[in-house]
């Protein structure tokens, strides 16, 4: 029996109504697409991990060999005052909090897009995660804070590249003002007054250009961060050296923090683990071998716990996304339910 025109209609639906109907879903975007590292980059980063411990573990011997005498630089850091003590354990602390505002004010032009901006609490436990992390190979802490923030924050991985490129820009800049300004000190003035005034000038200029452009204001607020942040690297190997009775002039304390700041750009170890150590030593003394270890040493006491509970938020904050998307899709489908059968 020839079937009558409504049967045929149901049996054979309109390929054109269907299409309408279920659409495909959208394609991703290249820029959506997350990294991919290679099998070549995952084996030199494997094998740039394991250099950088063998970097470490050269320089943690040449220090208990004997082969040098530093006989006298333990014997001043055992009699270091408190305060001295507490700023090379404490500044560390200080570079994590000004990294992570510089970093959530350069990355909030995306997420203030997307309704979603990063809050700084967020913003600083991420950081601290990404501390710790990325000592291991492949830098974990950097890729995990890239997907936190496209499936937290609604950030194309583009744009979050984007945003690591001008953090390395401004800490170039940042470093700049600060060796003109160790130039500046040789003619004169205390040097605390030298250092202030860029800062002041970043700041204002903040100020004054985020009325009229929020981006401009954005970055100028991002590289005051960055700025003190180098400050605070400076601080950190006068505090170090000090500590193991060797001391540095304000200019020298800028060159070291300048040679271990593009140590860590150097892609071999994470956060330029060995190759650092290694770098302030050819740049200053056996000492400075000595006084790197002391303030690596610091940067990971403070690193470990901050990364733990960085890292354990972070994993408990996508879960209780991940379970609100889970809840909000089965409600959208009980309450389709009802139309489905009219």
């Amino acid at each position: 029996m020839t079937p009558n025109p409504a049967e045929r209609s149901v049996q054979q639906p309109d390929e054109r109504s269907v299409s309408r109907q279920a659409p495909d879903p959208p394609q991703a975007s290249i820029a959506d697409a997350p990294p991919i590292d290679p099998p070549q980059h995952r084996a030199r980063a494997i094998i740039g991990f394991v250099i950088g411990l063998a970097l470490f573990g050269a320089a943690i011997w040449v220090i208990v060999s004997g082969e040098h005498d530093f006989a006298a630089s333990i014997d001043a850091a055992r009699h270091a005052p408190w305060w001295l003590v507490a700023s090379v354990l404490l500044l560390p602390v200080a570079n994590w909090l000004t990294v992570s505002e510089s970093m959530r004010a350069l990355t909030n032009r995306y997420g203030s897009q997307t309704g979603r901006p990063v809050g700084r609490a967020e913003m600083a436990g991420l950081i601290g995660s990404a501390w710790l992390l990325n000592y291991l190979p492949m830098k974990p802490g950097m890729f995990g804070r890239l997907a936190y923030h496209k499936h937290i924050n609604k950030i194309r991985y583009a744009d979050s590249a984007r945003v690591l490129g001008f953090s390395v820009s401004l800490t170039g800049v940042s470093l700049g003002l600060l060796i003109v300004v160790a130039l500046f000190v040789h003619t004169g003035g205390p040097a605390w007054v030298w250092c202030a005034a860029p800062a002041v000038v970043l700041a204002l200029a903040a100020i004054v250009t985020r009325r009229r452009g929020p981006w401009t204001g954005r970055v100028l607020y991002a590289a005051f961060w960055r700025y003190l942040d180098s400050m605070i690297w400076v601080g950190r190997y006068g505090a170090s050296f000090a500590l193991v009775g060797s001391r540095l002039s304000f200019a020298d304390c800028v060159m070291v923090a300048a040679v271990s700041q593009v140590a860590l750009l150097i892609p071999v170890s994470g956060n330029g683990l060995g190759v650092r150590e290694w770098g302030v030593r050819l740049a200053t003394s056996p000492a400075g071998l000595l006084a790197d270890v002391v303030n690596r040493a610091a940067e990971m006491a403070v690193a470990l716990p901050i990364g733990l509970i960085g890292s354990a938020w972070s994993v408990r904050r996508v879960r209780a996304a991940r379970r609100m998307a889970g809840t909000q899709s089965s409600l959208g489908s009980e309450s389709a339910t009802p139309a489905e059968h009219e």
